[in-house]
């Protein structure tokens, strides 16, 4: 019974390592933006990013 314990703790952090390796490769990419400008589409606004 332990071990289906751990097996089932052991895949949850897992998930959560990858998920935080994924949240780091998203700030990686944001810290490299520049500058951006928004562009009128509708009723909304999309951002226009640009990196140096």
């Amino acid at each position: 019974m332990a071990g289906s314990t751990w097996t089932g703790e052991t895949e949850a952090i897992s998930e959560i390592k990858e998920g935080i390796e994924k949240m780091g490769g998203i700030t990686k990419k944001l810290t490299k933006i520049t500058k951006y400008r928004t562009k009128d589409c509708l009723e909304s606004k999309i951002i226009d990013k640009a990196s140096g």
